[in-house]
């Protein structure tokens, strides 16, 4: 096989430094019974290489995410198999040039991006092997083929989110709760009166994502996902916008340590904890993992509560019935709604929320609609 001639150079700068016995030691301690079992030899020194490459140059682990890039090229880059610069750099310059039309980024860009960084793109005649902290030996995809989906490349990406999402980061029996999201009583979301279970699954969703603020401001990047408008009915896609948060994380840095992503992402609950207790050493991280659990739990409460409701249980939870809309008001709903976004008027409903907590969407939307000129 073809070894890329940056892993090449690796593996010479490795064995320069650590000697054949004790990479033969530490190969009968991590590939035979130890975390990196069944790795063969050869892969286990170009394995060894690799971290000590990363681990002697911290920009070799700086996340694709973050390069200096346009979004649509970051995006192609991901397509072609690139997670951080050390994944970028076992790109040869001929295989960047084979596949730019199809994964639509701009090859030129990125060169010049790696020159300004002087840095260069080695080359090869042939598809090259390449290894990576998270996939072990790997290679760019053929033209026409496309990469399999990996636990280990958590991105908000919709090619990965939306399958993760669907297979791993949905809560208990959620398409079987969608009915029952559908048919409960209306509940009242303002007020005291608020269902335990609802504020528990708010109050989650808060601590989530003030956590995931402190982490976003010490490692130095700006959050991508806001903290969603509540009280609101929608559960579902306030939890869903919490497991965006969590997977952002997980893109743009790389507070797991040595923790595999996929095996965070994959776990049960239970696990998910075990592996929070092993990150002492960074108290926002944990706490954002901690919600993130308490988060799919509050909101399978929510899905059991309704269900009671729909036995007509809690009823005194149940909002009154609407009365019909007065058709001048109706009428002005309607301009409003022409005249203002939506989005805005969700910044509007926001900003009004500061001065009346209590104010539901109904009421702000009926106030606005009769202040309008």
């Amino acid at each position: 096989m073809t070894i890329n001639p940056w892993l090449v150079e690796k593996v010479s700068e490795l064995r320069e430094r650590v000697s054949e016995e004790d990479l033969r030691t530490n190969y009968e301690l991590n590939c035979k019974e130890g975390p990196l079992k069944g790795l063969s030899w050869e892969n286990h020194v170009l394995y060894r290489a690799l971290r000590s490459a990363m681990n002697r140059s911290p920009f070799l682990r700086t996340r694709l995410a973050l390069f200096d890039l346009p979004e649509k090229t970051k995006k192609g880059l991901y397509l072609l198999g690139v997670d951080c610069m050390a994944d970028l750099l076992q790109v040869t310059e001929e295989e960047l040039l084979a596949l730019e039309r199809e994964k639509g980024y701009d090859a030129r860009e990125v060169m010049d991006y790696l020159k300004g960084l002087d840095h260069r793109l080695t080359h090869s005649p042939e598809r090259t092997n390449k290894m990576s902290r998270t996939r072990g030996l790997w290679r760019i995809p053929l033209p026409g083929t496309a990469l399999e989906f990996n636990l280990n490349r958590p991105t908000l990406y919709p090619e990965w989110f939306d399958v993760y999402y669907r297979r791993f980061g949905h809560f208990g029996k959620e398409e079987e709760a969608a009915p029952v999201f559908r048919s409960a009583p209306t509940i009242v979301l303002r007020g005291e009166n608020i269902p335990d279970d609802y504020k528990e699954f708010f109050s989650a969703t808060e601590n989530l994502f003030e956590s995931y603020e402190k982490c976003c401001v010490e490692c130095g990047i700006q959050p991508r996902i806001g903290l969603p408008v509540m009280p609101d009915a929608d559960v579902c896609g306030i939890y869903r916008e919490g497991i965006k948060a969590i997977v952002d994380i997980f893109e743009r840095t790389d507070l797991l340590k040595d923790v595999m992503p996929g095996e965070y992402l994959s776990a049960t609950d239970e696990r998910k904890l075990n592996i929070v207790e092993s990150l002492m050493d960074h108290e926002a991280f944990q706490l954002l993992l901690i919600s993130h659990v308490e988060l799919k739990i509050d909101i399978e409460n929510i899905v059991i509560f309704l269900k009671e409701c729909l036995e007509g249980k809690h009823s005194r939870y149940y909002a009154e019935r609407v009365k019909p809309i007065d058709p001048i008001l109706k009428r002005l709903i309607c301009t409003l709604r022409k005249k203002v976004s939506d989005e805005m008027l969700r910044e509007r409903y926001r900003e009004a929320l500061e001065q009346t907590p209590g104010l539901s969407w109904e009421e702000f939307i009926i106030q606005a609609a009769m202040a309008e000129p």
